[in-house]
């Protein structure tokens, strides 16, 4: 297996009226390709502001990072930005849809913006909601779908771009135990089958069950 992944020495430190905190401290992490690595700890622990950074959404105040050998703090925003609506996936803590549009638009989105036709990005969009158990909601926007529902559209949004990395922020967090499941099943499943590299940061017993590394 190869490394996709690697990250030396990360650290996020944020000013505080009462003195710094340290969000994160020292992280050194290689993810391979196909590997499932979920990292655990209550909330306010620096789960969420280490998948930040290690998706390049914010910078560390120290350390280094390499996705497929690419440093990506070298890098310019353009070229960054590319690079990451390319290889990367996001499932964020809350859905984030566009409440003006779709489920068959959201899912489409990311692609659409990375440059590929509208009959691409349309056609993926479909297969990857068909795929997810919401072929048939496809024209529901998100307020018209329930909580594990939307965690699916964010999934196929995700997934637009064929990502060589899915990065989730408690993809599981406060569904019932039914949608968590239903989630659960599709994330092993993804990885089984495809062998794409997740991170995922939670405070579940459940998701972190299904990780090669935790």
């Amino acid at each position: 297996m190869s490394v996709i992944l690697s990250a030396r020495n990360l650290s996020r430190i944020y000013p505080a009226r009462r003195g710094s905190i340290t969000a994160v401290d020292l992280v050194s992490l290689d993810i391979q390709v196909g590997e499932f690595v979920a990292v655990c700890g209550r909330s306010g622990s620096g789960k969420s502001t280490l998948m930040a950074i290690l998706g390049a959404l914010a910078r560390p105040d120290h350390g280094t990072l390499r996705l497929e050998g690419t440093d990506l703090l070298q890098l310019p925003h353009r070229k960054l930005a590319n690079l990451r609506s390319h290889r990367m996936g996001f499932m964020l803590q809350t859905n984030s849809l566009l409440p003006g549009l779709t489920a068959l638009d959201n899912a489409a989105l990311p692609g659409l913006l990375a440059g590929k036709s509208h009959h691409h990005a349309y056609s993926r969009a479909q297969k990857l909601l068909t795929r997810l158990g919401m072929g048939e909601r496809w024209d529901a926007f998100p307020h018209e779908l329930s909580g594990g529902q939307q965690r699916r559209v964010s999934l196929a949004r995700a997934l637009q771009n064929e990502p060589a990395l899915l990065l989730l922020d408690e993809p599981t967090s406060n569904l019932d135990p039914l949608a968590e499941e239903e989630i659960l099943k599709v994330l092993q499943e993804l990885r089984d089958e495809r062998k794409l590299a997740i991170f995922a940061v939670t405070h579940g017993d459940q998701l972190a069950s299904l990780a090669d590394r935790v």
